[in-house]
This record gives structure tokens, C-alpha cells and sequence, in this order.
């Protein structure tokens, strides 16, 4: 197999949209998407297995490059370091200061429609406060992760009719949610964007001990005048 670690810029190596859209073509529509996130069953949620052969070999490139993948996250894609420093007395959300926090799309993508752009929030700050979830409920929090949703994405008749977690583990992820979801709301304007968002459980997570949280944004279309 070819070395790809001598690469002098493993970035160049990352799968093009031309390439996506090609190969690749996705698995689930909008509307199932959002079902796996209300549901809180976040283990479905991948790339295209043709793509996540490239990412598996395109990792163990970058880890024998860089060490790990978490450090190729902070110096290259995030240009941040050292990120054992991070304030840890306060949680991310809209008023969270401009160098503790950054989006940039997803390079590897799950397989989405393509109308629907996969973005990542990082941050150096926390984003779960786990003292806001009732004692009876964080095994199951902890299970599924935080999600959310904005621009009405989550009205759709077929969704609301879709049984998922209960009211209790809603609520409490919508409240350990909130500051998150306010922050999507404002970055993906709720009149030009409709988005469903998550929070993978640490079990999930591949960059870990990095705060993120995975932002799936489909632009509303405009009714003509």
C-alpha cells in the first residue's frame, strides 16, 4: 500500500466534492437523518464505506505523521496547539470569546444528501454540563449524546410522529442543549438555514477530549415574490 504519510501535505490527499458527489452517494435522506438524531441512535450516522476506507487509511497516515489524529485537529486544521490550558469555568455558547471557538466543514463527510452541508463547531471550552441532567437520567444522556434542532427542521409531520427517547431524556437533553442550539441558531440564520446538530457521545467521538459538535445545514429554499 502506498506510504500516504510521506505525503509532504496529507491535506491534498483529502476527498474532493467532485469526488464525493461521484463516488459516493449518500445513504439516508433528510428526513432519516433527522430521525437517527431525535432518536438519539448516533451509531448509524457514517460515511460511505467506499469513503471510510480512504479516512481509515488517510488516519493511520496522519497519526504516524503527527502522533494522533486529535493532534493533526488542533495544529493543523485548528491551528490552535497546546489545548491543555482550556478554560474549563465556563460552557460554550453565543458569548463564548472568538479564538476559543471555530467551524470549519467536515473534511471526511457522512454520507448526507448533498443538499445538506456537514459542518464541525470546536471548541476549547466545554459543551455538556452534566450537573444539569438529572441524576436518574445521565446513563442514558451519556448514551445518546446532545442534539438539536433549528430553522424548523424538526417540524416535519413525519418526524414529530417518529417515537424516540422520552419526554424526560428530551427535556434534559434540550436544557444541556440550549446554549449550543442558540449558538446554531445564530450562526446558521433560522430564516436561511435549517439544521439537526449533535453532540456524540464520548464512546463515538474520534477526535476525543476536544469539545465538537456535528452541524448538518440544509439553506431553506425562497418562495419567489
Amino acid at each position: 500500500m502506498e506510504d500516504l504519510a510521506n505525503d509532504d501535505d496529507l491535506t491534498t490527499l483529502l476527498p474532493t466534492r467532485e469526488e464525493i458527489e461521484r463516488d459516493y452517494p449518500p445513504l439516508w435522506t433528510w428526513l432519516q437523518l433527522k430521525q437517527f438524531i431525535r432518536a438519539g441512535d448516533l451509531a448509524p450516522l457514517k460515511r460511505h464505506p467506499g469513503l471510510m476506507k480512504r479516512y481509515a487509511a488517510w488516519k493511520i497516515a496522519v497519526s504516524a505523521k503527527y502522533g494522533s489524529l486529535s493532534t493533526y485537529v488542533t495544529d493543523v486544521r485548528l491551528d490552535w496547539g497546546d489545548v491543555s490550558t482550556i478554560p474549563q469555568d465556563e460552557y460554550f455558547g453565543v458569548g463564548t470569546e472568538r479564538h476559543l471557538w471555530k467551524v470549519l466543514a467536515n473534511d471526511w463527510p457522512y454520507a448526507v444528501p448533498f443538499d445538506v452541508e456537514h459542518h464541525i463547531i470546536w471548541t476549547r471550552v466545554p459543551m455538556v454540563n452534566e450537573d444539569l441532567v438529572p441524576e436518574a437520567l445521565r446513563q442514558d444522556v451519556e448514551r445518546s449524546g446532545i442534539w438539536g434542532f433549528s430553522g424548523g427542521a424538526n417540524m416535519d409531520p413525519a418526524l414529530q410522529a417518529f417515537v424516540g427517547p422520552s419526554a424526560a431524556h428530551r427535556d434534559a437533553v434540550r436544557i444541556v442543549g440550549a446554549r449550543t442550539n442558540a449558538f446554531v441558531q445564530q450562526y446558521w440564520r433560522e430564516e436561511d438555514w435549517e439544521t439537526a446538530w449533535f453532540i456524540n457521545p464520548p464512546r463515538l467521538q474520534s477526535v476525543k477530549g476536544l469539545a465538537h459538535a456535528h452541524v448538518f445545514a440544509r439553506r431553506k429554499e425562497k418562495e419567489l415574490q
